[in-house]
């Protein structure tokens, strides 16, 4: 079963040496993130980053001197504990910070393996169950977009929040002709949390502006700046919902909740809500094999036809925009990270295609736009190795038609780790900036599958869209 945030207090040793128990510092630790605002300033926010890192290290230490004088079994217990504390203070601080910081830490759960166990578990319920804010510091906000009162506006409105992210929270409410909504509602002062942090982050960026590519490492470093900027805009994202909803209206058993334009703002977003478990719920259930296999091949069919056939990237595939309703459909939540790609980008992804399944003289070709490469890059053998390396283990689970991709062996999602790690290290950093959107997304997708244990005609359902989309 996946863990919760209430698995872990309980999880939590007692100290006796300690006034209060861990499980009561933490319950107190939720409820004062719940009353605070978010920090804004960037000194502010970097402060708070760097003592995390200390008061962790501070943690370590301590069970270090404490394992020299304790036998093996005790040692074992001290630094599972102290991975569990220092899980739940990462869990805290970036709850508190939310915005970047707190996507960060949601991009860290999707992939198995990239840290301990209990900090992929715990950063987990960030997709959906981080420390909401209360709504007193809401309401306000609230008032100013929609012009007047929750309870004015709407027919009943929930004010404590059943669902909490990065950007927002979401609350349970009904519209004046008795439909069920889900309001998702935008922290105040979150947009300048954003830019304070891109401008705390360009500082990380300095060692790497020395070499050759800086022009082009600034351009994708502005591209997913703009790109997360872009999910502050609510009336961006209501569009994006009603055109995958219509996009995807003739593929059975997969829902677009419905945008409720007259009680959504730039800050505000009513949607339908949707009923049912969200993914990790739902695996907890157990579901048969065919059932995940069924789910897998419903969440591959509809992203691939959004993108092939509408040219539009949902680019935040986590276990908290996916939904398993009550009647057994495929519910798809959250669009403000959707991207639509303009001629020059659709270019750029099709040359791909064609140049994987064609010769090395046409992969090349077709590398040197995809990656802005020069002459002297493309004639380098070992770069070269590794982009075709890279585009081969995507893709991987399409080159068969006639057979299941098995995603339950971790295996598959670890290499693809271990090539962007390799990459990183190389400094072959070197591409068009859609290509980061489009490796959130192929590595997202793929991590829920494996999540989700399935085994998907991934190949069939590729070349059924591609050939729908006119490539």
């Amino acid at each position: 079963m996946e863990p919760r945030i209430a698995d872990y207090i309980t999880a939590l040793p007692e100290e006796a040496n300690r006034p209060e128990s861990a499980q009561t510092e933490l319950a107190k630790l939720l409820e004062e993130l719940a009353m605070r605002p978010i920090p804004t300033g960037r000194v502010h926010r970097a402060w708070s980053l760097g003592t995390l890192s200390a008061k962790i290290a501070a943690g370590w230490m301590t069970t270090f001197v404490r394992g020299a004088f304790a036998s093996e079994k005790e040692r074992e217990r001290e630094q599972s504990e102290a991975r569990l504390r220092a899980a739940l203070t990462i869990f805290g601080r970036m709850g508190y910070l939310r915005g970047a910081v707190m996507k960060v830490g949601q991009l860290i759960s999707n992939y198995p393996n990239l840290v301990p166990r209990e900090l992929t578990e715990m950063l987990a319920n960030l997709h959906f169950e981080a420390p909401p804010m209360h709504y007193a510091l809401l309401a306000e906000h609230v008032r100013h977009e929609l012009g007047g009162d929750p309870d004015d506006v709407f027919q009943s409105f929930e004010t404590h929040a059943f669902a909490a992210a990065s950007l927002g929270q979401v609350h349970r409410a009904r519209s004046k002709s008795g439909d069920e909504l889900a309001v998702k509602i935008q922290y105040p002062g979150i947009g300048r949390t954003i830019q304070a942090d891109f401008r705390n982050m360009s500082l990380l960026l300095g060692p790497m502006l020395l070499g050759g590519d800086r022009d082009n490492l600034i351009e994708q470093y502005s591209y997913v700046r703009d790109m997360m900027l872009l999910e502050l805009d609510y009336q961006s994202e209501a569009r994006f919902l009603e055109r995958a909803r219509t996009a995807l209206a003739d593929i059975d058993d997969v829902v677009v909740p419905r945008v409720y334009t007259d009680l959504s703002t730039g800050c505000v977003l009513s949607m339908e809500r949707l009923e049912g478990l969200h993914l990790a719920e739902w695996l907890d259930t157990d579901p048969s094999q065919e059932e995940r296999n069924r789910i897998a091949d419903l969440l591959f069919r509809s992203t691939s036809r959004l993108f092939f056939s509408e040219r539009l990237c949902w680019g935040d595939p986590h276990p908290g925009n996916v939904m398993v309703l009550n009647d057994g459909r495929l519910g798809l939540l959250d669009f403000g990270s959707c991207r639509a790609f303009d001629d020059h980008e659709w270019r750029i992804i099709t040359l791909g295609v064609y140049g994987y399944r064609g010769g090395d003289e046409e992969f090349n070709e077709s590398m040197r736009v995809a990656c802005d490469l020069s002459d002297k890059q493309v004639a380098d053998t070992g770069r070269m190795k590794y982009i075709k390396d890279y585009v081969s283990w995507y893709w991987e689970p399409m080159d068969k038609l006639d057979e299941a991709f098995d995603f339950t062996d971790p295996a598959y999602i670890q290499r693809g780790m271990e090539l962007f790690g390799e990459g990183s290290r190389k400094r072959y950093t070197r591409s068009h900036p859609v290509n980061l959107y489009n490796a959130r997304f192929l590595y997202g997708i793929r991590a829920l599958a494996h999540m989700m244990r399935a085994q998907v005609f991934v190949g069939r359902i590729y070349e059924e869209e591609l050939k729908r989309g006119g490539i």
